[in-house]
């Protein structure tokens, strides 16, 4: 697909923006808060980064994400923000259903939203919520991951979009692609790898997988303590009641038999 806009919304050291640029795109929208990271990394990887702050189709705006607001129909849009801890809080508003949805509302009808999701070894109540979550707005969703050194571990993505199902994909058009923009030279991707790369990480997202089972309980037993978080004593007590009653009459039965 020809694609014309990309929004990143994060990505404060600007290398998704200096590869999307490489791209024949005609504008780069980025959403960053912290006006010093850039600031920073535009020193220290200069070499790294080129030219892209010279590049007239790179637009930064400094800005919470969250709050972001545009009239522009965006055909790539990545999430490129601060792992989606639950322990830190730091960018939970914005892995919600809520948020989900404003973004599909920027995005064109043939758009693809890529995220970066944090790990589902680390955090897997929050990946699991995130991933089904997705699975609610978008047609296809798939998740993929890569070993990143810096990390010292695996840093997992995943992939949405209404039109473009990443685990069918066309490969031919792909190698074509590949050889117009001069990408020719990967010294990763490949057919072969892009197959290896959604197959490896089914454990986590397939919903066959005894993880995504054990994580699926995990997510109802937190849901049910949240809900009687915000109970008050009576109403607990009566949930206690009715889930104690059918146990209670068991036991009854039991013992006028003995």
């Amino acid at each position: 697909k020809e694609f014309k806009h990309a929004l990143i919304l994060g990505g404060g050291d600007c290398f998704s923006a200096r590869y999307l640029l490489k791209y024949p795109v005609e504008t780069v929208d980025m959403i960053e808060l912290d006006e010093v990271v850039v600031q920073v990394c535009r020193k220290e990887f200069a070499v790294e980064l080129g030219n892209i702050f010279e590049d007239k189709r790179f637009n930064i705006y400094y800005q919470d994400a969250l709050n972001f607001s545009s009239e522009k129909k965006y055909d790539y849009i990545a999430l490129d923000l601060t792992d989606p801890d639950e322990t830190t809080n730091l960018s939970l508003p914005l892995y919600t259903q809520d948020f989900f949805d404003k973004i599909k509302n920027n995005m064109s009808d043939k758009s693809i939203l890529a995220i970066q999701a944090g790990c589902p070894i680390s955090m897997p109540i929050m990946f699991q919520e995130t991933l089904n979550i997705l699975r609610k707005t978008f047609k296809y969703v798939a998740a993929y991951g890569k070993y990143i050194s810096m990390y010292g571990g695996y840093q997992y993505f995943i992939y949405c979009s209404d039109e473009y199902d990443v685990q069918n994909p066309n490969f031919d058009i792909i190698k074509q692609n590949i050889k117009k923009y001069g990408f020719d030279n990967f010294k990763i991707y490949s057919p072969e790898y892009h197959d290896l790369l959604l197959k490896e990480f089914s454990i986590f997202t397939s919903k066959k997988s005894l993880h995504y089972a054990e994580v699926e309980n995990q997510l109802k037993n937190q849901r049910q303590a949240e809900l009687i978080s915000r109970m008050n004593d009576n109403e607990i007590q009566n949930v206690i009641d009715e889930k104690a009653l059918p146990q209670l009459l068991k036991t009854i039965k039991t013992d006028s038999k003995e």
